[in-house]
């Protein structure tokens, strides 16, 4: 009995190794073509998308590094702001009309890794508008996830190309980077900001909001804007930051900020003018990235409608304007 029963045992053992579930476990285009299909026939059908308010499980498309930098950029984004993912990564849009996978190129293996290039049309009436989205993949655990997507045809860059700066990955940590330091250093930058505006006042000076270029120090809507209303033959004739003709003596009291949503702030500022008088200014502030830093948007809520009201008032008077929406 036990010679009979070791044999049997030797050839459970070899079909359990040489099986085909067995050897389907190693990577290869094969797998990784089917794992594609799966995750567009999903898509497709609304029933996958790496976007995390759909995808907060475990046996999600991505793999957990992916999916904790969707997660967390998601988290920063204020409630009222169009996240970084406003977008399906799967396809770069934000809707379409059964989506049609075209085509599917497996590139080679490395290291577990590969790139899938897909073409997809998105809409069933226009089947000559076209996407191709590029998706690298990692083998893990037994399956393939997605650890990145590029659209190659947008940016001109791929998963093995030398920039990287395109790819959602690093799109995610920068927009993290990004949040991160608004929400940590905000308040402090917009005071300063706003403190060095009114340090150019001493002795007399002027601290110029029409100013353009690297010294910019308000939107590019107000000097695009004064420009208009000069070549209409208006001008202010006061300062908007101090809200005054002279410049005599203006020392700062006090400055309070807020972060608003939007990545806006107000900031309201106290000071003397020829120290005699108390005023107060209110100005609104747009972030406008890390490198960049604050612009005025507006002062009181009421320097832009001003601007765009003498431009329909000129005498050379153009059609009626609104004022930009906060992007």
């Amino acid at each position: 009995m036990w010679p009979g029963t070791f044999f049997l045992f030797l050839v459970s053992l070899t079909l359990c190794l040489f099986s085909p579930q067995t050897l389907a476990r190693a990577p290869d285009a094969a797998s990784a073509r089917s794992f594609v299909e799966e995750v567009y026939f999903l898509f497709a059908n609304a029933h996958g998308s790496l976007l995390p308010r759909e995808q907060q499980k475990e046996d999600g498309f991505a793999t957990p590094e992916l999916r904790a930098l969707m997660q967390k950029s998601w988290r920063l984004t204020p409630a009222d702001m169009a996240p970084l993912l406003s977008e399906e990564p799967l396809c770069d849009c934000q809707d379409s009309d059964a989506p049609q996978v075209k085509s599917i190129e497996i590139g080679e293996i490395r290291e577990n890794r590969t790139r899938a290039e897909v073409v997809l049309a998105l809409w069933a009436s226009l089947p000559d508008e076209i996407v191709t989205i590029e998706l690298a993949l990692l083998w893990r655990d037994g399956r393939w996830r997605i650890d990145d997507v590029f659209r190659p045809d947008l940016y001109g860059v791929g998963s093995d190309g030398g920039v990287q700066s395109t790819s959602l990955r690093a799109r995610l940590q920068a927009d993290i980077a990004e949040s991160e330091f608004f929400l940590r250093e905000g308040k402090e930058t917009a005071r300063k900001f706003i403190a060095d505006i009114f340090a150019e006042y001493r002795d007399g000076a002027r601290s110029d909001i029409w100013r353009v270029g690297e010294n910019a120090i308000a939107s590019h809507y107000f000097p695009e804007r004064l420009k208009k209303l000069a070549a209409l033959g208006g001008k202010p004739d006061f300062d908007p930051i101090c809200n005054c003709r002279d410049y005599q003596d203006i020392r700062v009291l006090k400055i309070e900020v807020v972060l608003l949503a939007q990545k806006m702030a107000r900031v309201t500022v106290l000071f003397t003018k020829d120290a005699i008088y108390e005023l107060t200014q209110e100005f609104e502030l747009m972030w406008c990235g890390k490198e960049t830093g604050w612009r005025i948007y507006d002062i009181r809520g009421s320097l832009l409608p001003w601007l765009f009201r003498e431009i329909n008032n000129a005498p050379g008077k153009t059609p009626p304007q609104e004022a930009p929406a906060r992007n």
